[in-house]
């Protein structure tokens, strides 16, 4: 069996829907988390949805209080350690607080994740000096 590429992002009202979509089409992301801030419009869900499906990836909602830190961490531990697979957490999508809770939540010594942050004036691709957050 091989291995997946799972990539956790949260996603609230202000997320930029490029920051958290490229990465995960970039990277071949197979499954993907959205921690989803009750703030989160459903016509927001299925656009995101809806792109990231196109490239393959299945994609699971998670109800998720993105300016709780407990919160976040918690569902960053629990979603990294129910996967024996490569998982990605893209911090810059959500809230300070939700982007504490979830590097935290990769930091943690029992979770096997990586945290990474995608800049708003970069491009989400990856460039000869950004190597694949998968690899």
């Amino acid at each position: 069996m091989f291995s997946k590429n799972v990539y956790i992002a949260p996603l609230h009202e202000h997320t930029d829907p490029d920051r958290l979509v490229e990465p995960a089409r970039n990277e071949g992301a197979d499954c993907v988390y959205l921690l989803q801030d009750d703030s989160v419009t459903e016509e927001v869900v299925a656009t995101v949805t809806k792109q990231l499906t196109d490239n393959g990836a299945s994609v699971e909602t998670v109800p998720c209080d993105v300016t709780d830190v407990y919160s976040i961490f918690g569902h960053v531990t629990t979603i990294a350690d129910d996967h024996d697979d490569d998982v990605c957490v893209n911090v810059s999508t959500g809230t300070k607080r939700s982007a504490i809770g979830a590097t935290l939540g990769c930091m943690d010594d029992e979770t096997d994740a990586t945290a990474y942050f995608v800049e708003d004036t970069e491009p989400a691709v990856r460039t000869q000096e950004n190597r694949s957050v998968f690899e």
